[in-house]
């Protein structure tokens, strides 16, 4: 079921990608083993089932979350200790998620976990999508926690409601416990926009702090101002402007008095940072 954005054209697997392949070969592991698990003459009550695609899934987020590398078409393995390695509790091969959720579980940072799987409805569900859907719910299932479904719908121009149904069905077969005839993998079905009025108000607390700004340098200068990897970016002319008046830009801007892409809400952090995404990156536009 897997496919790419552009609709029912099949995904190419590269083998040199061994994490992607060996998730795929997992998920159809996975859909051969389903098969068998449902038939009437091989289900012998709902939660044996359960179990056993639980175990599954939990295998499969195993191959996403591990360090090691592994080529499943060669059947080759570089004999990584940790590839190797199962956690005690016989669940995930130890990672680092892993690793964080058990550390603040056992230490009563927190009593329980939520994960989301956060598709962009804008095309069907690919591998990408499947390393999330396994470490999501795999580490949900794992420690008794809950997996929220949230679609990421920030941008209307490109989604359609057909790929969310389709990623909406794609994601109760994989994970659900008896395939689309049980109940939903899911705690709830989210939506970005959902929060759209919260994010917009902090934007502002933002601007009202000084941490942020507008900023209507054309797009392709902005990019040549951003810098290399090796060289820092050059700070903007409107880095620095009031902020009555980047408020006031910014209350504009949604009011739609420009064009698109002729403001920008920019964050202000640091211009000279080694990290490229810390270069007053856009929040708005």
């Amino acid at each position: 079921r897997a496919h790419s954005a552009s609709r029912q054209r099949p995904i190419s697997i590269t083998v040199a990608k061994n994490r992607s392949y060996a998730v795929l070969h997992n998920i159809n592991t996975l859909r051969t083993s389903r098969k068998q698990n449902c038939s009437p003459s091989s289900v012998s009550s709902s939660s044996s089932l359960s179990a056993s695609i639980s175990s599954r899934v939990v295998r499969m987020a195993t191959t996403t979350a591990s360090a090691g590398e592994k080529n499943v078409a060669a059947g080759e393995n570089n004999g990584s200790k940790h590839d190797e390695e199962k956690d005690e509790d016989g669940g995930m091969r130890a990672n680092f998620i892993k690793t964080i959720v058990k550390r603040d579980l056992e230490s009563g940072k927190h009593e329980s976990i939520m994960t989301r799987f956060p598709p962009e409805p804008n095309g069907y569900l690919h591998l990408g999508h499947a390393k999330s859907i396994c470490l999501n719910f795999g580490l949900a299932r794992e420690f008794d926690g809950r997996t929220n479904l949230r679609f990421d719908d920030t941008n209307p121009e490109t989604e359609d409601d057909e790929y969310v149904r389709a990623i909406t069905r794609d994601v109760h077969w994989l994970v659900g416990e008896k395939s689309l005839q049980g109940d939903v993998p899911w705690v709830a079905v989210t939506h970005s926009s959902d929060w759209f009025e919260q994010m917009y108000a902090l934007a502002e607390v933002l601007i009202k702090q000084g941490d942020a700004y507008v900023d209507e340098t054309p797009a392709e200068e902005l990019k040549k101002m951003r810098g290399t990897l090796t060289e820092p970016g050059i700070e903007s002319a409107y880095r620095n402007r009031p902020v009555e008046e980047s408020l006031d830009l910014f209350r504009r801007m949604r009011a739609g008095e420009f064009e698109d892409g002729e403001m920008v809400l920019r964050a202000k952090i640091d211009m000279s940072s080694s990290n490229m995404n810390m270069r007053d990156p856009p929040l708005y536009r």
